[in-house]
């Protein structure tokens, strides 16, 4: 848990360090001993400890019984689910997203970038599951995925945010930007983006964006599924799909 949440200094104001543990125990897959939190934001464990009650008392976080370990609460997911049902995107796609997972019968999922990330605000899951479980809320640094691609192709900062990923993502070792800069205009040409084992071995992917009337990206829509089913073949057949799916979620927005 200790890499879900970044370093603090001693100046750090004390709410920001509350934040910081809210969005720790959100991420973390495993309940937080007091020690730990107390190491995590380099505080005293007692000051750790006026923080976890705030967060108790505010129905943020909970506490295991008989333990010292705490957890994120459900009112975290009340909230959350609150705005994303509010988003104007995932309101507008919703059932053009149900006729692709409908038409192709393999996952689908609407993703908008956030800084150098995307960031899943929908999934809609194939009846046949893949092998790494796309969960509705996951972040995956964009260059890796079909749908990053295809909105950094039409973003206006994507050089910057291919340098700082390339700069602070060690998996993106192996990438180089003049390669990157090269699909992104192979992306443009053509209208979607394909990947093989992007960010998990074994699951492709195709999308396609989501095109303001100013020609910029305000989400996209990707087809995922694993390799033995989703090939070249079935990618380039179903690109047009995908395409028409961002059309008329473009459409229902009020962007055509």
């Amino acid at each position: 848990m200790a890499s879900t949440v970044k370093s603090s200094n001693e100046l750090e104001p004390g709410p920001a360090r509350i934040l910081r543990l809210l969005e720790g125990l959100a991420r973390s897959d495993q309940p937080a001993k007091l020690a730990e939190i107390a190491d995590w934001l380099q505080v005293p464990k007692s000051n750790a400890h006026r923080m976890v009650q705030m967060l108790l008392k505010a129905g943020f976080a909970s506490q295991e019984p008989g333990t010292d370990r705490y957890v994120s609460a459900l009112k975290l997911y009340e909230l959350g689910m609150l705005i994303a049902n509010r988003h104007p995107l995932k309101r507008a796609a919703g059932s053009h997203l149900l006729e692709l997972q409908r038409a192709t019968e393999e996952t689908v999922a609407l993703v908008v970038l956030e800084g150098t990330d995307i960031l899943y605000v929908e999934r809609l899951s194939s009846l046949i599951p893949i092998r790494a479980t796309l969960q509705a809320g996951w972040r995956v640094p964009a260059v890796f995925t079909a749908a990053g691609q295809a909105l950094l192709a039409f973003h206006s900062d994507a050089p910057a945010i291919v340098e700082q990923i390339l700069r602070e993502e060690p998996r993106a070792s192996g990438l180089d930007a003049a390669s990157l800069s090269q699909r992104f205009e192979t992306i443009r040409g053509c209208g979607y983006a394909m990947t093989r084992s992007g960010w998990n071995a074994g699951v492709n992917s195709v999308a396609a964006p989501i095109l303001s009337r100013r020609g910029s990206p305000a989400g996209a829509v990707a087809l995922i599924g694993p390799t033995e089913r989703m090939d070249d073949d079935f990618m380039r057949q179903n690109a047009k799909l995908v395409m028409n799916t961002c059309l008329r979620i473009s459409e229902t927005l009020g962007y055509l």
